[in-house]
């Protein structure tokens, strides 16, 4: 059976660490991301966090399942505090963001932990981008229904912010 690889927190800021059998450099870092307290005004969220997931080597990493199995033993050890709120923008700037949109909800669909952790998706279209975004909550967190709403008004804001 497939174990997650051994990662290392980072000191002095919300990122772990670790490398891959071939030698590719991963960093997970969590980001405190407002843009749920910009859409609200009765309710806080507190602890909310953009999910950034970077290959620091330089190649094209082949295809590595214990990748996958280190990332969930991540965003698990980031929910053991069951306030918290995850928020995963798909970068644009290379044009795969359909394909990071696609990978991340097939590992959330493997994970184990899929029936605690609720992710919602949506996406934004202007007419020069295609923006993916999710955001994955504790199904047990006491602000879940005002979350759901907020999150689904992220398009609008969008929309909004258009000149």
């Amino acid at each position: 059976m497939l174990t997650p690889y051994s990662y290392s927190k980072l000191k002095t800021t919300l990122a772990h660490q670790f490398i891959t059998k071939n030698y590719v450099t991963y960093k997970v870092k969590f980001i405190e991301d407002d843009t749920l307290f910009i859409l609200t005004n009765n309710v806080e969220f507190e602890q909310v966090y953009q999910i950034v997931i970077d290959n620091t080597t330089d190649t094209k990493p082949p295809f590595d399942s214990r990748v996958f199995l280190t990332i969930e033993a991540i965003i698990i050890e980031f929910f053991k505090d069951t306030q918290k709120i995850l928020v995963f923008v798909c970068d644009t700037m290379d044009g795969k963001q359909l394909a990071r949109f696609k990978k991340f909800n097939r590992w959330h669909e493997k994970s184990k932990h899929n029936k605690s952790i609720k992710k919602l998706n949506d996406n934004y279209t202007d007419s020069d981008v295609e923006l993916f975004y999710s955001i994955m909550i504790l199904k047990s967190n006491p602000k879940f229904k005002h979350l759901k709403s907020a999150f689904f008004s992220i398009k609008e804001l969008l929309m909004n912010d258009k000149p």
